[in-house]
């Protein structure tokens, strides 16, 4: 197979129906869940897809569509798996699907027929239940193992942890106003953001993995504004996998974060804080970070203005201004 599995942008919107319209699979309801979704690429062609709807209880499998040129290269199988990978990555118990063509297919991956009935409530509330799937389609799911949040180390980044960094990243995109990010990003977008942080330099980003490599978490400083004068100056940020938040996971990023900038050029960190956020206000208090101000309706996100609360701190707590 020579595509290359990504996850969905919203350019790859019209693409994706094309295709899904050439394989005769429902469009109700993918445009709400294309930052959810993966397609396949070869020779800039979106030439497969595949999609989840996450729900409470589980994840729904949807519109796994291949152009009928790749047939029979390993493209649905890889779809397939790409979507599987980021549900046991959400830690979600299962994953359910509706097919009326392909109960030859899924098998293999795991899946297994079961009544209509047996689907979780929140599951049976998307659209391929309620209208977009005829009642006669046949039901399958498959059972994954949800792992327990365990212990992690705390190290840098290195770029294959770029996917998972970004999947963290999309998640507080489209589902809160913490980022005012409007879009979900691909891994690839991200690159740029990766390579302003380094090893060394005032300038870091540190990951929390689990003992399977698992990202968790991450937290960085970066520039804060462009212009030199600036340059003692660096912005924090943190973002927890949904799974890892009430854990310390946070609190542990910025421990370790913090304490290896103790030798860089750095004498002030600011954070900002889209209001209302309780629980980051308290973790940035709980390093020393002090209120400066509130920045009144500067971010339109879900139809809302936002307002944002900036907070400081000097590097080393004992330190005079200068």
């Amino acid at each position: 197979m020579h595509a290359v599995i990504e996850r969905a942008t919203s350019r790859d919107a019209d693409a994706v129906h094309r295709l899904l319209t050439e394989n005769r699979l429902p469009l109700d309801g993918f445009a709400e869940h294309l930052h959810t979704a993966f397609v396949a690429r070869q020779d800039d062609r979106v030439v497969g897809s595949a999609a989840l709807e996450i729900y409470a209880d589980g994840a729904l499998l949807r519109s796994v569509a291949v152009a009928a040129p790749v047939r029979g290269e390993g493209v649905g199988q890889a779809l397939t798996q790409a979507a599987l990978r980021y549900a046991a990555d959400q830690n979600l118990p299962a994953v359910y699907l509706l097919t009326t063509t392909a109960e030859r297919f899924f098998p293999r991956f795991g899946f297994e027929r079961i009544a209509r009935e047996d689907v979780p409530a929140s599951v049976q509330t998307s659209v391929e239940f309620t209208s977009a799937c005829p009642a006669s389609a046949i039901v399958m799911r498959r059972q994954l193992t949800r792992r327990a949040i365990s212990d992690y180390v705390i190290r840098a980044a290195t770029l294959e942890d770029l996917p998972a960094l970004t999947d963290i990243y999309n998640h507080y995109v489209v589902h809160t106003a913490i980022t005012f990010d409007l879009q979900p990003f691909a891994a690839h977008e991200r690159r740029a953001w990766f390579d302003d942080h380094k090893t060394s330099g005032p300038h870091r980003l540190l990951v929390a993995a689990d003992a399977g490599g698992v990202c968790l978490g991450y937290a960085s400083t970066s520039r804060w504004r462009p212009k030199p004068a600036y340059s003692p100056t660096v912005e924090a940020s943190v973002y927890c996998h949904p799974d890892a938040t009430g854990k310390k996971c946070g609190t542990r990023l910025y421990a370790a974060l913090f304490d290896s900038l103790q030798s860089e050029d750095v004498h002030t960190i600011v954070a900002g804080v889209a209001l209302p956020n309780p629980a980051s206000i308290a973790l940035h208090q709980r390093f020393g970070f002090q209120a400066v101000g509130v920045f009144h309706a500067v971010g339109r996100k879900f139809g809302k203005l936002w307002d944002v609360a900036w907070f400081e701190r000097l590097l080393r707590m004992d330190a005079a201004s200068s």
